[in-house]
């Protein structure tokens, strides 16, 4: 591939390796059609092989979305049609509450990365929403015994409510 091969025997066969230019409009236009088909589903069509766009994001973004406008909304008719009709049935015949639900918790694909992870628990440390050794647990690393950790800092141009007494600063 991309090299000039020289030989001085006669070549017999030939093979054109290159495709026409109906068989290059007809994927121009499968590729089409299967982006107008993802755009009707709310699918994103790199998740089913259009490559055009693709990138580690992209596919990463895709498939967060894909659950969350198309997979679990469907599911949740689903479940919703189920419970009304056999699960409402079953309850009554055995005398039990049984319910079915999505533990989003649970899909691999709608949980947040380490890094972004670690970005959020900056954010709250930043904002005094959670205190350092807070942050820490939450990133599964161990508290410091270092009490100024677990005291929740701020931004500057602001004082923490600790050490607010009664009005006097």
């Amino acid at each position: 591939m991309n090299r000039n091969i020289v030989t001085s025997t006669p070549i017999n066969n030939v093979y054109n390796l290159s495709a026409s230019s109906t068989d290059m409009q007809m994927i121009e236009n499968y590729n089409l059609v299967l982006q107008r088909l993802c755009a009707l589903i709310k699918l994103p069509s790199i998740l089913v092989n259009d490559n055009e766009q693709s990138t580690y994001n992209n596919v990463v973004e895709a498939k967060k979305q894909a659950y969350t406008e198309v997979y679990i909304p469907m599911a949740e008719k689903f479940i919703r049609a189920y419970e009304r009709k056999w699960l409402k049935m079953w309850n009554e015949r055995t005398g039990q509450e049984y319910v079915l639900y999505i533990a989003e918790s649970e899909i691999k694909a709608l949980q947040n990365t380490p890094l972004e992870r670690r970005k959020e628990a900056r954010e709250d440390v930043a904002r005094g929403i959670i205190t350092r050794n807070e942050a820490r647990q939450a990133q599964g690393l161990d508290t410091l015994d270092i009490p100024e950790m677990d005291i929740p800092s701020v931004q500057s141009g602001t004082i923490p409510v600790e050490t607010i007494d009664n009005g006097n600063i």
